[in-house]
């Protein structure tokens, strides 16, 4: 992970009660419990954001920093927190 964060986000801080609250959505959306949510079940959970697809497009882009079209939980703390940033009217990273 470089100084500029994930996906260059310098001042991304998840507090303590959104860790929580995320890994718990985390580890429902990982259906089959193998430590990874993919596209598929990730899709619902994160188009129920109301978020047009480039958007969540571009976060998954930004969160699978494995690029291995899976998110860990820590990888998915990065999208949950992109997509309540996008919601509050920031930018998306370049």
């Amino acid at each position: 992970q470089s100084k500029g964060g994930v996906g260059g986000v310098a001042s991304m801080v998840v507090t303590s009660a959104q860790r929580t609250k995320w890994t718990a959505t985390f580890r429902k959306a990982d259906g089959d419990g193998d430590g990874f949510v993919t596209g598929p079940e990730a899709r619902v959970l994160f188009s129920s954001s109301g978020l047009p697809t480039a958007d969540l497009s571009r976060i998954w882009s930004l969160s699978d920093a494995g690029a291995d079209h899976k998110l860990d939980c820590a990888e998915f703390l990065v999208a949950m927190y992109l997509i309540n940033a996008r919601l509050r009217g920031e930018e998306l990273p370049g």
